[in-house]
This record gives structure tokens, C-alpha cells and sequence, in this order.
């Protein structure tokens, strides 16, 4: 067996509205021609649940997958979004439902691939510093996920109390409930579109550990508020191990460890066969007792199974 250290991340998060602001704020200062032109960085796909810029003004957002009804504002360039839902229309183009950073945005559908006949492709935006290099990016959104998104297999927690139920679609029957605090490991991300037609919500299904026992159900990540009930920091990504550094540069003096029997009733933070990514370098040993003989140097960043 071994030993390793993992530190708590608890805390205060900004709410998912806050992230999604920021992020819209340091995106108006970065050059978008350069941005777009550089596609060698781009994401293989577009994901549900993670977050992604808008590449081209005038593109305008829809009520239906046919994109015959629009709403009446435009999304601006460089705007952030939430990726809801990825289909393919009636037509066979790739489309998306995307919720708009700003509280006060209707969510909607759009094509996400460049179409000259779309109503928000009619400003061009033409890349490269000459004619002859000149080409346009091929899709509406930066196919490049930015921070603070979702993703199917990742680990995050609970910020506030959340139903679990039996399937995507909200009236379906209760199965549970996480409390804030509780982690929960992602397992797929989809749509309702089935409660509200008019106001299609992203669904998480996920699974989690109540009174030591596992229960899977889905929950709602976020509300129609743009407020968040999962942290949007991954507790396995390599993420945790910039906020650990920061955490760590913050405090004054060095890290204490405390060591001692579980009080009775007391409960570990770790549990069989969880996931865990190691966030400081330490000793692999042979053996149980902290003093036995290390055989390897574990790095940061290293995801163990416990």
C-alpha cells in the first residue's frame, strides 16, 4: 500500500454567472482574427456542457432546430456560451442549443457550421493579412473549450442541494438528492427538452455516494438563472493543481499535516475505489507506516485510484 497527500479545495466559488462574465471580459481584449486563424489548438469535437466563444458577429440564435423562428438579438462576437445539446437538423447540418453568458439572454439554437445563406453569416469576417492566404473559420462558435466547462467523466461538487431523478426529463420520479458539499462524478450530459420546449435545460447525469451507498440520477448543473449547482472546477483535472499552488502562495507559513486516530462516528474523506490526482510530489512507499522505505517519487498531477 502506499501513501499519498491531497488537500481540500473547499471554498467559496463564483457562481457560474461570474466565471462566464469574466471569461466574456478577457475575450474582448484578444485578437480574434489571430485566435480563429490558429486551428492546430482546436478540440477534435464540440462538447456538451463546456463553454466556447462566438466567432462571428450577427449570429443569431433560434427557437426552433429548423431555425425558421429568431430571436430578435443578434450574439455579438467573442460572446461565451454554454453548450447545451449537439444534433443534426433536418437539413444534416451540425447544430447546437446554447445558453448566453449574460442572465438576461434567451438560449437558443444555432448551425455551427458556416453558411453563407444563414441570416448571421452575412458579415464576413476574412482571416489572414493577404488575399491569397485569406480563408474564413469554418464554424460559428471557436471549437476550443474554455475554462470553467463541463465534461463526461469529471468530478466535481455540489454547491448547493440538488433533486436526482430518474431520468433527463424534470417531471420524472425522484430517486434522491446531493447537498452541498457532496461530489459527484459525471456520467453524461443531454437535454430536456421534453418539461419545457420553450426552455430546454441541460441535465447531468450523475453518480454519487449517500450513506456510503451509490446512487445515480440526473441532476440539473445549472438554473435557468445561470446559476450554478456544480462547481465548475474538475477535481481530477490538473486544474485543481493551479488552485492548489495559488491556495498554498495565499496562506502565510507552510502547510501543516495532522496526523491522529478517526474520531468515532468520524467519517474519511477518501473512499474506496474513488479517483483522486495527486497535488504535491511525495513519496510512493512500501509500506503503510509514514516512515517505511519510499521506492519512487509520486509527481503532482499523477491520477491514483484509492
Amino acid at each position: 500500500s502506499f501513501c499519498f497527500f491531497v488537500c481540500n479545495l473547499w471554498g467559496k466559488a463564483p457562481s457560474l454567472d461570474t466565471v462566464m462574465q469574466r471569461l466574456h471580459g478577457l475575450l474582448q481584449g484578444r485578437n480574434l482574427a489571430n485566435e480563429l486563424q490558429d486551428t492546430q489548438n482546436d478540440d477534435a469535437e464540440f462538447n456538451i456542457g463546456a463553454n466556447y466563444m462566438v466567432a462571428y458577429p450577427n449570429t443569431h440564435l433560434c427557437q426552433n432546430k429548423e431555425r425558421t423562428i429568431r430571436h430578435k438579438k443578434a450574439l455579438p462576437e467573442r460572446c461565451v456560451v454554454r453548450m447545451a445539446n449537439v444534433t443534426e437538423s433536418s437539413d444534416g447540418k451540425q447544430i447546437a442549443y446554447v445558453v448566453p453568458a449574460p442572465k438576461n439572454s434567451s438560449a437558443g439554437w444555432i448551425s455551427l457550421q458556416r453558411d453563407d445563406k444563414e441570416p448571421y453569416q452575412q458579415t464576413k469576417t476574412i482571416l489572414g493579412s493577404s488575399a491569397g492566404k485569406a480563408k474564413t473559420y469554418p464554424y460559428a462558435l471557436k471549437r476550443k473549450a474554455l475554462p470553467g466547462s463541463w465534461q463526461v467523466n469529471g468530478l466535481y461538487t455540489a454547491l448547493h442541494r440538488a433533486i436526482l431523478r430518474e431520468n433527463a426529463n424534470l417531471r420524472s420520479r425522484q430517486v434522491g438528492e446531493v447537498v452541498a458539499g457532496q461530489e459527484c462524478f459525471i456520467l453524461e450530459l443531454s437535454l430536456d427538452e421534453e418539461s419545457d420546449p420553450s426552455q430546454a435545460r441541460l441535465r447531468a447525469r450523475v453518480s454519487t455516494k449517500v450513506d456510503d451507498k451509490k446512487l445515480v440520477g440526473w441532476m440539473t448543473p445549472e438554473t435557468k438563472e445561470r446559476d450554478a449547482l456544480l462547481d465548475s472546477v474538475n477535481l481530477v483535472s490538473e486544474k485543481v493543481i493551479e488552485d492548489h499552488k495559488q491556495s498554498l502562495e495565499a496562506r502565510s507559513g507552510a502547510r501543516t499535516s495532522v496526523t491522529g486516530p478517526i474520531a468515532p462516528g468520524g467519517m474519511l474523506p477518501w473512499t474506496v475505489n474513488g479517483l483522486y490526482r495527486v497535488l504535491e510530489d511525495g513519496p510512493l512507499r512500501w509500506d503503510k507506516e509514514l516512515n517505511s522505505t519510499a521506492k519512487e517519487t509520486m509527481p503532482a498531477g499523477t491520477v491514483v485510484k484509492c
